[in-house]
Parts: C-alpha cells; structure tokens; sequence
C-alpha cells in the first residue's frame, strides 16, 4: 500500500512538474509561431512585389497574451484569416521588419502592425497611425520600440515598391484620455506617421507614442 502511494504521489509530482513546463513555455511558443509566419510573410513580400493578400492562421490558440485587454476595440472592423498588405514598416535602429496591415483587427496585430481604419494612408497628407503589440517576456513586434530615439528613420515601402522615408520628429507617452485624440486624421498637409504601442508590459493604461514625419527629397 505505500509503495503505491509513494507512486502516486511521484505521479503526481511529475504531472505537476509537466503541466508548469508546458505553462512556463505556452507564450514563448506561440510568440516564435505568430513570427515563424511573419518571417515567411516578409520574405514574399520581398520576392513578389505586389502580393497584397496574405493567409494567415486564424486560430484563438495563436492569441496574443493580453490582447483581449486592449482599451481601444477592434471586433467591429472584422476578423478574417485574409488579410490585405498597406506596406512593409521597418525600424533600422530597433530591428523591425513588419508586414502593415489594412485590417484592424485582433488577427492582424498578430502577424504584424496594422493602420487605424480613420488614418490617413503612408505617403497621404494628415496622420497615419500604425498600431502595434508590445511585450518584453515573449518579444512581441513593438517590445522595443520605446528605445527609439528622435532623429531615427523609419521606412515603409508600399505594395508598389515605392518606400517612404520617415524621421522619428518626437516621442511620448499618452494617457488613455488622450489616445482619440492622438490618432485623430489630421487636415494637415504633411505627412505623418503615428506609430502607438503599450507604454506597459500588460497593456493597460498609458500609450507610448513615435511620431514621424515624411522625408521628401
């Protein structure tokens, strides 16, 4: 009788052990799926100017940690496992090379960044605002962005092949009362391009904020 117990419990013992494995490893996982198939997708961007359709995995099992806490809420403009290329943004100086997104949906900011629906487009006159996860622990798409400093370029090429050239103009934090705001599409006639990512690991709260303006040659 003790014998199968202390084989119980040793049974015990090592599913415990497992399940906390497998949980301490769940987001990491996911996070080096969701950018298994950005890479793939940035690489066809590369190899065939054009393509402005994309089939990505669509599966709640690839959710972001966090993202049903976003305060902003993106379920009215549709979640589709299609989703519609406006360019590639690339930040030299913090290492992103992402594919941008016409959708705003939850979907989208998993496989990359994506453009609030009342933005201007890259290259327009007004504010176009980029919008785009961040998460130190697994390494999500804006994890760094707020070591970018004033003066840093920032590209975005359209489907076209056409690339944008962008200097960050200044940084900020935003409190949620001033994100509307924020992302307002200007009537300016300048180009500018907003990018907004979380100012805290969980999301919640303040907004941290690059704004960049087109350089024209």
């Amino acid at each position: 009788m003790k014998r199968i117990v202390r084989v119980a419990g040793t049974a015990v013992c090592i599913l415990v052990f497992l399940s906390s494995l497998a949980y301490a490893f769940k987001e990491p996982f996911k996070s080096l799926v969701r950018q298994r198939v950005i890479e793939r997708i940035v690489t066809d961007i590369e190899t065939a100017q054009g393509n402005i359709e994309f089939q990505v995995p669509a599966t709640d099992c690839l959710a972001v940690n966090g993202e049903e806490d976003l305060d902003i809420d993106l379920s009215s403009f549709g979640q589709s496992d299609t989703l519609h290329l406006a360019g590639l943004l690339e930040i030299p100086s913090i290492g992103v090379t992402e594919p941008c997104w016409i959708e705003c949906s939850r979907l989208a900011l998993r496989y990359g960044v994506c453009i609030w629906p009342d933005s201007a487009m890259p290259g327009e006159a007004g504010n176009c605002t980029i919008l785009g996860h961040r998460n130190r622990h697994i390494s999500t798409i804006f994890c760094h962005l707020q070591e970018i400093e004033t003066g840093a370029k920032v590209y975005f090429t359209l489907p076209s092949g056409e690339k944008l050239e962008y200097e960050v103009s200044r940084t900020l934090n935003v409190a949620p009362k001033d994100i509307e705001r924020l992302i307002e599409k200007s009537a300016s006639k300048e180009s500018q391009l907003t990018i907004i990512t979380c100012a805290t690991e969980l999301g919640a709260g303040y907004r941290f904020a690059a704004v960049c303006r087109l350089i024209r040659d």
